[in-house]
C-alpha cells in the first residue's frame, strides 16, 4: 500500500515536471547540470576510507537517476536540428575528422552526426570487419577507416604514419579520442601498462601529440572521452596504478584513467596556448550514463532483471553523442569565446578541482611524457 502511494506520487510529480519544462537548451546551464555538479562534489569529498569502486557505483547511480528525471520526462536535446542549423551556416566539404572507436556505440552516432553535417570522417578501428560493417551501415562515401590498436604504441605510430600519407599538414580539423574500455579483465599490454590506462589515456594522448602537426591550427579541435567517474578518483590521481595489476576491482583503474586524461586535456591546452598562431582547442567530455557495451564487464549492469531496466532508463548512444558533437560545432554558432582545456558534460563546462592546480597539471603532464618516453623538447616540436 505504502509503495503504491509512493509510486503514484512519483508519477504525478514527474508528469507535472514534463508538463512544466521545455526542451533542455544546448550549451546552457540547467538545474540538471547544477544538481550533477553538486553531487559530484559531494562524492569527490567523501572520506578517503570509502573505496573508489564504491564511489564509481554511486556516481553511476546518480547519473542514471539524472537521466530518468531530466531526460526521460523532459524532452531531450534535438541534435538533428542542431546539425541542420550548422549545415545551413557553414560549408563542410573541406572539413575532416579522425575518430577513434567510431565503429560502435557512442562513436558510431558521433560518426553519423559528423557525416550528416557534411564532415569527412576517418574511423580508427581495431577490426576491419567492424569497420566495413559500419561503412555499410552508415552508407556514406564520405568516410574511410584505418586499423589501430590503442593497447599498442607501435600500432598508434603506424596509424599516424598512414594518416600522414593521406592528409597534408593542417588537414585535420577535428580529432575525437572516443574509444575506451571499462572494468575489463586485467591485462598488461606489450608496452607494460595496464590496458585501461593505455587505451583510455596514454595512447589517445600519444596519438594527439603525433597528429598535432597535421591539425588545422586556425580552428582545430581535439576531444578526449572522459567520464563523471573521474570524481571518484579522490583525493588525488594515483599514477602507481598505471603499471599495477588487479584481480576483481577494475573500476578504480578506470576512474583514475579518466581523471588522468582530463588533467592531460588541460595540460595539452596549456602547452598549445603558449604558442603563437595556434588556435587549436582541446576539450574532454562526459557523454552521460549511456547504454553501450562499455558496461559489459560490470556485474550490476549485466544482471538479467536489471539489464532490461537499464536499457530503458539509460541514455541512448545518440543522446550520448550530443556533447562531443556540440564541442565540434558550437563555437561556429555562438560568438562567445569558449574556455578550452576543460571538462564538459550535458553541453556545459563542469568544474574539476585537479585541473585548477597548474603545478599539479604540469607535474601530471610531464609524468605522461615520461611514460611515453618523450622529452619536453620533443613536446615542443609537436606543438610548433
Amino acid at each position: 500500500m505504502i509503495a503504491t502511494i509512493i509510486l503514484g506520487f512519483i508519477i504525478i510529480l514527474l508528469t507535472w515536471r514534463w508538463l512544466q519544462f521545455e526542451p533542455l537548451p544546448l550549451g546552457k546551464r540547467t538545474t540538471e547540470s547544477q544538481w550533477s555538479t553538486k553531487i559530484n562534489e559531494i562524492i569527490h569529498d567523501l572520506p578517503s576510507f570509502i573505496p573508489t569502486w564504491l564511489r564509481v557505483y554511486a556516481i553511476g547511480i546518480v547519473d542514471t537517476l539524472s537521466t530518468v528525471v531530466w531526460r526521460r520526462l523532459v524532452k531531450a536535446n534535438d541534435i538533428g536540428q542542431f546539425l541542420y542549423t550548422f549545415k545551413e551556416k557553414h560549408e563542410q566539404s573541406n572539413r575532416l575528422c579522425i575518430l577513434t572507436g567510431g565503429d560502435s556505440g557512442i562513436g558510431l552516432e558521433i560518426a553519423r552526426g559528423l557525416l550528416e553535417a557534411g564532415v569527412k570522417v576517418i574511423i580508427a578501428s581495431r577490426s576491419i570487419e567492424f569497420a566495413q560493417k559500419v561503412k555499410i551501415q552508415l552508407g556514406s562515401d564520405n568516410m574511410d577507416f584505418l586499423i589501430m590498436d590503442l593497447t599498442s604504441f607501435k600500432s598508434v605510430y603506424q596509424f599516424v604514419d598512414q594518416v600522414k600519407k593521406m592528409i597534408p599538414k593542417g588537414g585535420i580539423d577535428i580529432l575525437i579520442n572516443n574509444a575506451g574500455i571499462m572494468n575489463t579483465p586485467c591485462h598488461i599490454t606489450s608496452d607494460n601498462f595496464e590496458s585501461q590506462f593505455q587505451t583510455n589515456c596514454l595512447s589517445p594522448f600519444y596519438l594527439s601529440l603525433l597528429l598535432l602537426p597535421w591539425m588545422n591550427k586556425k580552428d582545430g579541435r581535439i576531444l578526449f572521452a572522459a567520464s563523471s567517474t573521474l570524481h571518484a578518483a579522490s583525493p588525488r590521481l594515483d599514477l602507481s596504478l598505471v603499471h599495477k595489476k588487479y584481480e576483481l576491482d577494475g573500476l578504480t583503474h578506470y576512474a583514475h584513467s579518466k581523471l588522468f586524461v582530463t588533467i592531460l586535456t588541460q595540460y595539452l591546452q596549456n602547452q598549445l596556448s603558449q604558442t603563437n598562431n595556434n588556435n587549436i582547442q582541446v576539450y574532454c567530455y562526459h557523454p552521460g550514463a549511456v547504454r553501450t557495451k562499455l558496461f559489459s564487464h560490470t556485474t550490476l549492469f549485466t544482471l538479467p532483471i536489471l539489464s532490461y531496466l537499464f536499457d530503458f532508463i539509460m541514455l541512448t548512444p545518440t543522446e550520448g553523442a550530443i556533447t562531443p558533437l556540440y564541442l565540434c560545432f558550437a563555437s561556429f554558432l555562438q560568438e562567445e569565446k569558449r574556455i578550452s582545456g576543460r571538462y564538459w558534460s550535458s553541453t556545459v563546462q563542469q568544474p574539476v578541482p585537479e585541473c585548477d592546480d597548474l603545478e599539479h597539471v604540469e607535474k601530471i603532464g610531464k609524468a605522461a611524457l615520461d611514460f611515453l618516453d618523450l622529452t619536453p623538447s620533443q613536446m615542443e616540436t609537436f606543438i610548433h
